[in-house]
């Protein structure tokens, strides 16, 4: 079953892809043409035969090749403006996006480092953004920045850790890659292709969105 899960996401994607991969259970997908470039979907055990589905989707706005002093700084304007949505209510849910709270906590580890709801309420103001999500209901959804460095990722066991790692990332950018998280149940249903379209639109006008306020990031930085 979990294997067939995997292949239906395949099939019902396909036609939005140059090219699939299967890789130690996971797959991932080159895209055609989106406001994404790659996208990663692996499963995570919460049960016996249950698991949750992770789509990671990648924009990558600047390689390690072409980062500069310039580009530093825009990872670092950018890095303040990560979030994550928030799922109120049991009957009516209400969905907004928020800065996400270790900010606060990596603040204190940065001189002049300050937290931004910038990109939060630009999504919580996009009525398309914010139907794509309610049509996705009750998911985990993060917006990161790439903040680990390979160096480091094997020595990460615990916040401590990721927020000293996140802190020698900021000070010296390998690169400028988004990365944003949707997790949600899957099982097979006669609703189950029409989800799995949900979840590459939201993730496809969500990467818009970024795209958008990332480019007015580097040329207001340009300008300075």
């Amino acid at each position: 079953m979990m294997g067939s899960v995997m292949d239906f996401i395949k099939k019902t994607l396909e036609d939005r892809f140059e090219e699939w991969k299967s890789v130690k259970g996971m797959l991932y997908g080159r895209t055609k043409a989106a406001s994404f470039d790659e996208l990663f979907v692996y499963m995570k055990p919460i049960g016996i035969f249950e698991y949750k589905y992770i789509f990671s989707a990648m924009i990558n706005l600047v390689p390690t090749n072409l980062m500069n002093e310039k580009y530093a700084e825009v990872y670092r304007r950018l890095k303040s403006f990560e979030c994550d949505l928030n799922v109120k209510g049991i009957f009516r849910k209400q969905y907004s996006f928020i800065p996400r709270k270790d900010l606060n906590d990596l603040a204190k580890l940065i001189e002049g480092f300050q937290p931004s709801d910038l990109l939060a309420q630009n999504l919580n103001r996009d009525e398309n953004v914010m139907e794509c999500i309610r049509r996705l209901g009750a998911v985990e959804f993060n917006i990161r920045l790439k903040s680990v460095s390979e160096l480091y990722a094997p020595f990460i066991a615990n916040k401590e850790a990721m927020l000293q790692a996140e802190k020698a990332f900021y000070e010296n950018p390998e690169d400028v890659v988004w990365v944003l998280s949707l997790t949600t149940l899957l099982s097979h249903s006669p609703g189950l292709k029409k989800k799995i379209r949900n979840i590459y639109n939201a993730l496809e006008t969500i990467s818009a969105k970024i795209r958008e306020i990332s480019s007015e990031i580097t040329e207001n930085i340009e300008k300075e």
